[in-house]
């Protein structure tokens, strides 16, 4: 639920050819759409996906999730996307937590603290799936 009493929906776009690899919807307390925008950065992979959005104490969003990248085989990367109250994108970062070959990482939660820091968890995969090692990252806001 976003601090106007909206909700905030993330969606995948796979496989479209245009860069823009998921989108988020802001509805406002009724379910009507507030705004609706696409993001990513044209790869190879065209693949990003967003698996927790929480509010960020100046009226924006903070999204978390995967992110494809580099050449073949690629890199599955965590993403941190901090967008502002109107969906404009503040800053983008992608983590490449371990670059081990054949290892992937990604956020699965996102918190935002009292201090207004983000605190972002999630897994990375090792050993072609059959070791999983839990991690934080905190991020200041810019």
């Amino acid at each position: 639920m976003t601090l106007d009493s909206g909700y905030m929906v993330a969606n995948q776009l796979v496989g479209n050819g245009s860069g823009i690899n998921f989108s988020l919807t802001k509805l406002d307390q009724s379910g009507q759409i507030d705004w609706s925008k696409g993001y990513g950065v044209p790869t190879a992979f065209n693949f990003e996906q967003i698996t927790a959005i929480a509010n960020t104490p100046d009226s924006g969003y903070v999204a978390v999730g995967t992110s494809l990248s580099g050449d073949f085989p690629p890199f599955i990367d965590g993403l941190v996307v901090k967008i502002d109250s109107l969906g404009n994108i503040d800053w983008h970062r992608t983590i490449n937590v371990d670059s081990t070959f054949m290892t992937s990482s990604g956020f699965r939660d996102v918190v935002v603290n009292d201090d207004g820091n983000i605190t972002a968890s999630g897994t990375i995969i090792r050993d072609g799936g059959t070791t999983y090692t839990p991690f934080t990252m905190q991020f200041t806001p810019e």
